[in-house]
Order: C-alpha cells, then structure tokens, then sequence
C-alpha cells in the first residue's frame, strides 16, 4: 500500500473520526528508534491489513517477536513488514537493536572503543574525525627448535597499519615491526640478551644490554626471565622492562599486551610490534570500517603480547582513561627523576615532552 491510502486523521482528534468507520480497527504509526519507518508519517493513523515498511541504521538489527495472535496472521508477512490487525495492534513488536561485536564506553558524541579481534567499526552518526591506535601482534620466542611465529598486523581499514613482531630464531632476535610513529624494539640474540623487545621501544645504546622499555599509550615490553618491575635505580642492573601507561603486564618470558615479544632462555627472542597513531583521521559518519587485530606470533617460547586497535572521537583517547601516576613514578618515562642516570650514560634517548601522546 502507498503513503496516499492512508487515512489523513489529525493526532488530535482520533475519536471523532474514528466514529465514522465504526467497523474498522486503526493502528497508529509508532517510531524506530535508530531505524525508520518508511512512506509514512510517525504518529499518524492506518487501517486494519494496513502494512508498513521499516529499517534499522547502519550497525543495528531488526529483531521481532509476535505480539499476539489472531486470524490475520495468515497473512504473510516479509521480514522487514508489520501489518495493522482488527484489534488495533500491530502483528510484530520491532526493534532496532545493536548488531556490533563491541560495547561503546560513552555515547554517539563522545566515546572510546578498544578493539582485541578482528571486527567491524561503525563511525558513530554525526561523527567525521576519530582519534586511532594501531598495535600488532609480538614476535614469538625460539624454542624447542623452533622459530618464533611472526605477529600479525594490525588495521584500521586501509587508513592505518602497524606491523608485528618477527619472531626470533636459533641465533637471532625477531626484528621490531613498522609503526606509523614508532618501530618495536629488536628481540635479544642468543646467548646476550634474552629478552623480547618492546611495542613503539624507546632506543637502546647499540653497545648496551638493555632490556627494552616503552612509554607509548597501550604498548607492552617484551618478556625476561621472571622479571616484571622497571629499572633499578642503581642504573647497573635493570630488573626488567617498562610498559606504557594502559598496557596489561605480564609475567615471566611472556611479551606484555599490547604487542610486546616473547623472551627465550634457548635462542632468539621475539620482536614487538609497531605503534601507529593518527589523530584527526576523517570519516564518514555510520561509515562501517574493517578492523584487523594482529594476534601473537606462534610458536612461542611463551606468549607474545597480541594485538590492539583502539578508536576514540569526540576527545583524545587519553581523556577517556584514568590518569596513571604510579606508571610515570616507576617507568622511563622522561619526568622520571629515577632515571636522569640512563640518560647520562646514553642507553636511552628521550624526546619532546609527551612526543607518543
């Protein structure tokens, strides 16, 4: 039926026309939220066997579910249709209802998504600009006569890329993965350093074994032994390897989430993963967008740090997370006063103030 066989009932006034069909049942049109209700008008009146058409926006399913029985349910019924019964009812209760595999921490204005698997993005309506960081998988450690599993990329559609891990082999350290803003740290050769190098790693000494740390949003150090704390500040002896604010720490020779290598007691270790970040990347609104999370590399001596992508729009990505004092006490972070020593003996370079962020 077309929009010009509906009845023309003011909203106002149902009851008095309603007295000339005393026969005849009226339905009136209900709303879809985040869909639409196609060739109608929202809130005005229909017949008995009248049938309307709906959609759910990009992102969201129709989802129904009978609302009560009655003789003109014979009549067949297309998914996307509803049909106005004798009673006054509708034959279907619609919805629109979120089809996307992640939950939105905030609103269609303002929030913040962290990816973990391979999904789909949908670009918030009205939205134009997001903020994206990419990190993929870590490399996997030599063991057992294996090498290490190279880590998978990791994507915002064909808009940003941050490359994983290499993993390591019999003699070698993985190479660190390409990142838009920084390459991961090397793994450790066998028999030096045994230690996995860290996702967007703040540069070594070349003469130096140091276990690699990291200060990028989300990037993981690489696994050593069974140390997990930040460098000594004797600045001698490094207990272990830092990772930046907002990345999951891992115990032992397993690479930190996101992205961090795997150690090996036995050959090479593992290479981390790229960091790539781009601020205002433009968008179209309910613009569905493929994301690709590079997974660790296996075989592993032990468990590579996976990938992550994460999305934000409407602020910074920093904005939506808790601020992290103790991160910035106990890392290589540059307003770390623990650490004025390293920068003395050259292990490591420290750039502008917040140059990750």
């Amino acid at each position: 039926m077309f929009k010009s066989q509906m009845l023309k009932i003011p909203r106002n006034m149902p009851d008095m026309y309603l007295a000339h069909f005393p026969f005849t049942a009226f339905c009136r049109i209900p709303s879809l939220g985040n869909g639409t209700v196609h060739n109608v008008t929202v809130g005005s009146y229909v017949p008995n066997t009248f049938k309307i058409h709906v959609s759910c926006n990009p992102g969201f399913r129709l989802t129904k579910g009978i609302t009560t029985r009655h003789s003109e349910h014979d009549i067949p019924l297309n998914h996307d249709e509803n049909m106005c019964l004798s009673t006054g009812k509708w034959a279907e209760d619609y919805r629109c209802q979120w089809d996307m595999p992640y939950n939105i921490n905030g609103t269609f204005s303002r929030g913040i998504v962290k990816l973990y698997f391979t999904s789909k993005f949908l670009v918030p309506p009205g939205v134009h600009t997001v903020d994206v960081i990419c990190i993929g998988g870590g490399g996997g450690g030599y063991s057992h006569g294996l090498r290490g599993g190279d880590g998978g990329a990791s994507m915002f559609g064909d808009r940003l890329k941050a490359f994983g891990g290499r993993g390591g082999t019999a003699r070698y350290g993985g190479s660190g993965g390409w990142g838009y803003r920084h390459l991961g740290g090397r793994g450790g050769n066998n028999g030096t350093c045994w230690f996995g190098g860290a996702a967007g790693q703040i540069n070594r000494h070349p003469n130096a074994c140091v276990i690699g740390s990291t200060d990028c949003p989300f990037c993981g150090a690489g696994g050593y032994g069974n140390t997990t704390d930040c460098p000594a500040t004797d600045c001698v002896v490094l207990s272990g390897a830092c990772s930046g604010p907002w990345a999951i720490k891992r115990k032992g020779l397993s690479g930190s989430d996101y992205g961090g290598g795997a150690g090996s007691l036995s050959g090479g270790s593992g290479g981390a993963a790229g960091y790539s970040r781009r601020r205002w990347m433009p968008v179209k609104p309910e613009q569905i967008v493929t994301v690709t999370v590079g997974a660790g590399g296996q075989p592993s001596s032990a468990s590579p740090g996976n990938g992550i992508v994460v999305v934000a729009w409407g602020d910074k990505i920093e904005h939506f997370l808790p601020s992290n004092s103790d991160w910035k006490r106990r890392s290589c972070h540059y307003m770390n006063p623990l650490c004025s020593c390293l920068r003395d003996m050259g292990t490591y370079r420290f750039g502008n103030p917040n140059r990750y962020l």
